[in-house]
């Protein structure tokens, strides 16, 4: 038996609960608009065949993100359908969720990674996922899948599989809108309010890296991110001080904490806190505070 194969035999073994479900990066999934709306078929059609309830998904050029409840069994099939699906050799990781602050981190982080992978777009104007379902004022459109021949059903699904009558469909896109599979009101209760949600969305910024650390990938924060961590931390660790009044050993310290805690690279921090690159290598390479 191979590691993989283990692997998969461990994640089968997985009882009931809430698990992040995260592709690997070795192939570029989707391409055109097309191919996105087939995955996004593909995610409902998911949603639809087997014992799972989905709280949140995105799909990325390259991986897939799903936040889903069932058994370990039922996300190995979520997973094996996917991969059947798009016809590409595909790996995984199943990480379980431990509590509801868990879940909530892990929902933040994928509806994150839109906004990411520098998009240039807000979470909840990226098509392909859930980012923007929650806390709507407006209808999210489409038609309802009754009103819709099963030829053209099966045409957009490329499958035979029975749509539900209540199930919203984009009929120009020939998508089924993630709000018919998706459970919305389990995540708008989570959260509370969509005041709550954004707050959260945009300080949990810590959370997100230990997030990316489980599903093994890499983070990447924003200028104005980068200006908050900075903010915060001269906040709480050093009196609210402004960076260029702090002592040499402080000034230090502070950039290794934003190195090698958060990852920032020298380049930035050397332009967000007018410094050399130089400097900020030799600040990160002292073992003066260590």
């Amino acid at each position: 038996m191979t590691e993989k194969q283990k692997r998969y035999a461990k994640f089968k073994t997985y009882p009931h609960g809430w698990y992040h479900l995260v592709t690997d990066k070795t192939v570029w999934l989707f391409h055109t608009q097309e191919e996105f709306v087939f995955g996004m078929n593909t995610i409902a059609l998911c949603a639809l065949l087997y014992p799972v309830r989905i709280v949140r998904f995105e799909l990325m050029g390259n991986h897939i993100h799903i936040v889903l409840q069932g058994t370990g069994a039922a996300c190995l099939k979520v997973f094996f359908f996917i991969k059947k699906r798009l016809g590409v050799d595909l790996d995984f990781q199943l990480i379980p969720i431990k509590d509801d602050e868990h879940l909530a981190t892990v929902i933040l982080y994928v509806d994150r990674n839109p906004y990411e992978t520098d998009l240039n777009v807000l979470p909840g104007g990226y098509p392909w996922g859930t980012g923007g379902l929650g806390f709507r004022m407006m209808s999210p459109g489409g038609v309802r899948a009754d009103t819709l021949s099963k030829a053209f059903l099966r045409r957009i699904l490329r499958s035979d599989v029975e749509i539900p009558g209540d199930c919203l469909v984009d009929k120009v896109l020939g998508m089924i809108l993630p709000v018919s599979y998706v459970d919305t009101a389990f995540f708008e209760r989570l959260f509370g309010t969509a005041s709550f949600y954004l707050t959260r969305f945009v300080k949990a910024l810590e959370t997100f890296l230990h997030t990316a650390d489980e599903s093994g990938e890499q983070i990447q924060f924003s200028v104005a991110e980068v200006d908050s961590l900075i903010e915060e931390q001269l906040r709480t660790h050093y009196g609210g001080n402004r960076f260029r009044f702090l002592h040499a050993w402080e000034k230090e310290k502070l950039v290794q904490t934003l190195a090698n805690r958060f990852r920032i690279p020298p380049v930035t921090l050397a332009e967000r806190l007018g410094l050399p690159v130089y400097l900020v290598g030799q600040m990160i390479r002292s073992k003066r505070n260590r």
